[in-house]
């Protein structure tokens, strides 16, 4: 194996001291044996540095960021750093299962350089014993395959919800067309795959799990900050030119759909802190919002239960 087959593996790192020892070793555990894996530490405010440091693989490289400036600025240090044909990321909080490189670049490989290609993502609780498989995403979200891949374009991706990916890129394209992540906290990736769509790649899914996803309190959560960032990532790719007026469509409405989004947390927000009178106000302003809050409640009752089963942490 030489140049043509590295993959760049890129782990941006802030206050991730009691994950990100898991999250290195099960990409150092990778069977497939040609990565290298770039860490960004990210000016944290706990340990998360010396847990990097104790690590002395040769495959582990480590930059350092001198203000903590978010996970976009972060995964573009090390892009423009990065050696492989390949580039895929990696969450500090997340891990994956030994063989995910070994099964994923013979199928990017196959794909070639028109596609980027995600697997599913193997949602887990937090619990005390460590990571504990709960279900499939894709599943979660409809996606049913006649085969062990999936192909789709933007439309299609948007069509579907937008599922989490953590895509293994061919970066000789991302680096040719200078495609970069904002600044922003949130929704950075998502407007990342979008320039990738809109710049003339695919996106091909595949049905197996490769990837574990941990569910923590501020995972798959509607926090009103978090919320905010999506107004300005689709304001961003409205104003790019060279998507269709399809794609621009669809990120109208889904502006329309991050601002109820916004009232809707903020809505739930005042619930969870007690404050009755902030929750009415919100009500009378958009009564559809205690409609949503109780059509919502099935789906969130199962995952209350499921993660007491399995002793998780709630969300």
């Amino acid at each position: 194996m030489g140049r043509n087959d590295l993959v760049s593996v890129i782990l941006p790192a802030y206050n991730a001291e009691p994950y990100i020892e898991q999250a290195i070793s099960s990409v150092l555990q990778q069977t497939y044996p040609n990565f290298e894996l770039i860490v960004v530490y990210d000016r944290s405010k706990d340990r998360t540095l010396e847990v990097i440091e104790s690590f002395s693989d040769p495959r582990l490289r480590i930059l350092k960021q001198d203000t903590n400036r978010g996970p976009g600025v972060a995964r573009n240090a090390a892009l423009d750093v990065a050696r492989g044909k390949w580039v895929t990321f990696i969450d500090a909080d997340d891990a994956w299962l030994p063989e995910r490189l070994e099964a994923l670049v013979p199928l990017a490989e196959e794909a070639g350089s028109s596609f980027f290609l995600a697997d599913d993502l193997l949602l887990c609780f937090d619990t005390p014993s460590g990571l504990r498989p709960w279900k499939s995403q894709f599943k979660e979200y409809g996606i049913e395959f006649d085969g062990l891949t999936y192909d789709m374009d933007l439309v299609h991706f948007f069509g579907i919800g937008c599922p989490v990916i953590k895509p293994l890129i061919p970066l000789e394209h991302v680096r040719s067309l200078s495609i970069r992540f904002s600044d922003s906290r949130y929704g950075e990736d998502l407007e990342f795959w979008c320039d990738l769509f809109r710049t003339g790649l695919r996106l091909r899914l595949v049905r197996k799990a490769f990837y574990l996803y941990r569910l923590t309190p501020n995972s798959l959560t509607s926090n009103v900050n978090n919320i905010k960032d999506f107004f300005e990532v689709y304001k961003r790719l409205l104003a790019r030119d060279g998507f269709t007026e399809e794609e621009r469509n669809l990120f109208r409405k889904n502006l329309r759909i991050t601002t109820y989004k916004y009232k809707y947390a903020s809505f739930t927000a005042c619930i969870k802190r007690k404050d009755l009178i902030g929750a009415k106000q919100h009500v009378s302003r958009q009564p559809s919002l205690l409609l949503q809050l109780c059509m919502n409640f099935p789906k969130s009752f199962r995952y209350r239960l499921s993660a007491m089963f399995y002793k998780g942490r709630i969300k």
